[in-house]
């Protein structure tokens, strides 16, 4: 009897050192489910609050990128017009001329019916020079429409190239800053773990703000300039107009191969 009262006296200080062992556990794995689903939601937090700041840094340089085209066909437009109201105020002083000249030929003319010879050796020598002065005023004109339109058509060209290499920089750029930096966990078997954020600083904020308008258009037309001195803005541009149909496709490739080297790692 005194047997059977120790086993049960040992039995049930065994169950209830065991219940307290099971409840401790229960509580610290408690503890541990409820800090990791806070850490999960703090992580979903911080990604959310990058992921909307990258779309609104994203949507600003669009618009820039859009504001800058803008400006650019508005003074490429005012530049073309310019030279057009030139050609046709130069082709007015032309037509006048050769109007007073043709003019001046029928006097001649007349005049050679009804004078001497010597008369008419002065008249030719009349037509002769009026016709010289054409000749030199149509020179003039030729250059100065040259002057005009050289130099816009080489600003637009610049520009565009400019233009074209900075909006295929952003969209690398945003590819791999969203495919790598941003990169949702695939799905693994492992015991998930909580991840090690980088926060951007201050400094990193105000790089990525937009430069001011002149300084942009400086750094383009600098970038413009160092490409053609290396001698490949004239390979590319016959590869791939900046305003061609295909550009689209073919950057879009590009990015689709990154996307693609990304997953395969």
């Amino acid at each position: 009897m005194s047997n059977m009262q120790d086993l049960t006296s040992s039995a049930k200080g065994e169950w209830t050192s065991y219940l307290g062992k099971t409840e401790t556990q229960y509580i610290e794995d408690t503890t541990s489910v409820v800090n990791g689903k806070d850490g999960l939601e703090e992580g979903l937090r911080q990604c959310m609050t990058k992921a909307r700041l990258i779309a609104e840094q994203w949507r600003k340089a669009q618009d820039s990128a859009l504001s800058l085209q803008r400006r650019n066909i508005d003074s490429v437009d005012t530049i073309v017009q310019n030279g057009v109201e030139g050609n046709q105020k130069i082709k007015a002083q032309f037509s006048a001329v050769v109007s007073s000249t043709l003019g001046e030929s029928d006097v001649a003319n007349i005049n050679l019916l009804s004078s001497v010879e010597g008369e008419s050796d002065f008249a030719n020598i009349n037509l002769l020079s009026s016709v010289e002065d054409l000749l030199r005023l149509d020179q003039y004109a030729f250059e100065k429409i040259n002057s005009l339109i050289g130099p816009s058509c080489e600003a637009m060209k610049e520009a565009e190239i400019s233009h074209f290499h900075i909006v295929s920089e952003i969209m690398v750029n945003a590819g791999k800053c969203l495919m790598n930096d941003y990169m949702v966990d695939g799905p693994s078997c492992s015991t998930p773990r909580k991840r090690a954020f980088n926060i951007p600083t201050m400094a990193c904020i105000e790089d990525l703000r937009t430069p001011a308008f002149e300084g942009l258009l400086k750094s383009f037309r600098e970038a413009g300039l160092g490409r053609q001195a290396n001698g490949k803005v004239n390979n590319h541009q016959e590869c791939m107009h900046p305003f061609s149909p295909s550009a689209p496709e073919i950057l879009s490739g590009q990015l689709r191969e990154e996307l693609e080297q990304q997953n395969l790692q």
